[in-house]
């Protein structure tokens, strides 16, 4: 009997450290360039991401999963500041 293969699709997040005295420069730098995009994670929407990760990871590497509308609201008034 022949086992039968799924194609499983995986993430792959490459963390990295930026210096602290260098932070502000590397986000400035990030949000001038093109081909860098925000994108924020919602949970009804990337749900399948969602469930992919531990919690943990979730809340450590996608703090927008956490957002409530309040948080969205102040988020979204500070990027239309910068």
């Amino acid at each position: 009997m022949e086992l039968k293969m799924k194609y499983h699709y995986s993430y792959f997040i490459y963390p990295y450290v930026v210096k602290e005295e260098k932070y502000n420069k590397y986000i400035q730098k990030l949000l001038k360039n093109s081909k860098c995009t925000l994108k924020i994670l919602e949970r009804r929407k990337d749900f399948s991401m969602y469930n992919y990760f531990l919690p943990t990871v979730r809340e450590y590497m996608f703090k927008s999963f956490s957002f409530a509308d309040s948080n969205m609201r102040v988020f979204n008034s500070f990027r239309n500041k910068t």
